[in-house]
């Protein structure tokens, strides 16, 4: 009697700023693996996985990394010159998928993918009738609802709406009442199936409380983390100098060290790290202060400790939008990095946060999403199943 193969699911994920996507992708996978009836990949062109903790039961497809540079153009990061790096990511997608025959393919945040790289792997999918079974993954809100409304609109061209065609479901990677990602994509694509998970987040590790009041602050994937770290700084200085205190900065991936600089006087009261992981940078933290990128956020937020969220100035987009929601719970407060008081208020919630007492928070979604995903994946993998056995029948 032949053994029956495991389900297999291949996961995508595009990262050229942030690793926010890779992040989620890699969590979601550690727990599909945790099933004994799942095999499961990762495709990426991320260029920081040794940055990461990768669970080593799943084998990562790398695609060549490509980057962002000026005018919002791709290009090869390691590539020969001459060769479309997007054109090669989006034929090997292609070659790697057909070859390996998923059962379920999940694209995380962008189902065209980076640069639409994706697109010949739906659209051959679709033509040759391919039993892969695609899903779309979406974070918690891609663009604040005001600014979704003006700005998505229904594909108008025919091979996007083909190739969107493909996926038979997508999965929110939150909860409806808390914030709901389908909302905003109504008027331009949903799938048929559109399921809720919860958070996909990493649980903080158990907080140690330091022998000097340490001040976190985390500056995401590092966009905009030198202007963030002179504000925190210049804030924080004058505590720095006066008070038993130290001032810890985690500067990110995108970041550059180059850019940071401090008084000597100082030195040994601020600390810089290039990186380092969200749960260990926070152990033993006072307070944080943090950007709001989805990973960051939902993991600072499962903490006891004081909280100061300065989104990044981005009119419309995702962090201002989150950190209002999370604002409304305990000991958390919100401050906009380009307001004329920012550093002065930032200065304020500081005092306020070291001198208040943690609070563990109730929080009104789920942070279990991770494993709501990888099994709604062997469900829609199930459905497929069957559906191919009914069809011999």
């Amino acid at each position: 009697m032949p053994l029956l193969r495991q389900t297999r699911l291949l996961l995508y994920c595009h990262n050229t700023v942030g690793l926010g996507h890779i992040s989620r992708t890699v969590q979601i996978a550690a727990a599909a693996a945790d099933r004994e009836d799942c095999e499961c990949r990762i495709i990426t062109g991320c260029r920081f996985l040794h940055r990461l903790r990768l669970d080593p039961r799943v084998p990562i497809e790398e695609l060549p990394p490509a980057r962002v540079v000026e005018g919002f153009r791709l290009t090869s990061v390691d590539c020969e010159q001459g060769e479309d790096v997007m054109e090669l990511r989006g034929r090997r997608i292609e070659q790697f998928t057909r070859s390996w025959s998923p059962d379920v393919f999940l694209a995380d945040h962008a189902p065209l993918g980076l640069a639409g790289e994706l697109v010949p792997t739906l659209t051959s999918a679709r033509r040759e009738g391919w039993p892969t079974r695609f899903v779309w993954g979406l974070r918690d809100i891609r663009t604040d609802p005001q600014h979704a409304v003006r700005t998505i609109r229904k594909p108008g061209n025919p091979a996007v709406r083909e190739a969107l065609g493909v996926y038979c479901g997508a999965l929110a990677y939150s909860d409806k009442e808390w914030i709901d990602p389908f909302e905003v994509y109504k008027n331009w694509f949903l799938p048929e199936r559109c399921e809720y998970v919860g958070v996909v987040a990493r649980r903080p590790f158990p907080t140690v409380r330091p022998p000097v009041p340490t001040v976190v602050t985390l500056a995401g994937g590092g966009t905009r983390g030198a202007q963030l770290f002179q504000m925190v700084f210049k804030a924080a200085s004058p505590l720095l100098e006066s008070h038993d205190l130290k001032l810890r900065f985690v500067v990110g991936p995108f970041g550059s060290m180059d850019r940071f600089s401090v008084p000597e006087k100082l030195r040994e009261r601020v600390e810089l790290l290039a990186d380092c992981s969200t749960e260990e940078a926070i152990r033993d933290a006072s307070m944080v202060v943090s950007r709001v990128g989805y990973n960051t956020a939902y993991t600072v937020i499962q903490t006891d400790v004081p909280i100061v969220f300065v989104p990044l100035p981005a009119p419309g987009q995702e962090q201002g939008y989150r950190a209002r929601m999370l604002g409304r719970l305990a000991n958390v407060s919100v401050i906009e990095e380009d307001g004329q008081r920012a550093e002065e208020e930032l200065r304020a919630a500081i005092q306020r946060g070291l001198g208040s007492s943690p609070v563990m928070r109730e929080l009104p979604f789920r942070i279990d999403g991770a494993r709501g995903a990888a099994d709604l994946l062997m469900e829609i993998a199930d459905v497929k199943e069957k559906a191919v056995e009914a069809s011999y029948c």
